[in-house]
């Protein structure tokens, strides 16, 4: 059985190719809600190299932090993040520019409201 993961394999490839690491995170965590840290990095040991490289990983998420985009919390001993409403507004902005996405969140609120 293949396991899927988060990153990259959800993220959409248009997203995904341009290695823009903070759009990445924001994505990852607007789309799917709050993620464990081992969603995001690559785990050589494991076999796992096509996700994020730790060290440019925690480049990111720091300055996302510091930006006030995301929170980072810890549950039964594990490292999460979240967006904050600022992370929201961030990534919405950012996301504008792909139309494919946009017309799917325009999908959505039709059908949802």
């Amino acid at each position: 059985m293949v396991k899927i993961s988060i990153i990259p394999d959800k993220i959409p490839k248009v997203i995904w190719n341009k290695k823009d690491y903070e759009e990445i995170i924001l994505y990852a965590l607007g789309a799917f809600g709050p993620l464990e840290t081992k969603e995001f990095i690559n785990k050589p040991e494991e076999l796992i190299t096509n996700r994020i490289d730790k060290d440019i990983f925690k480049e990111n998420i720091s300055f996302l932090t510091e930006k006030q985009f995301l929170i980072e919390f810890t549950h039964a001993d594990k490292v999460y993040y979240k967006l904050t409403p600022q992370g929201e507004d961030k990534l919405l902005k950012r996301i504008k520019q792909y139309p494919i996405i946009m017309n799917i969140f325009r999908y959505l609120d039709n059908i949802l409201g």
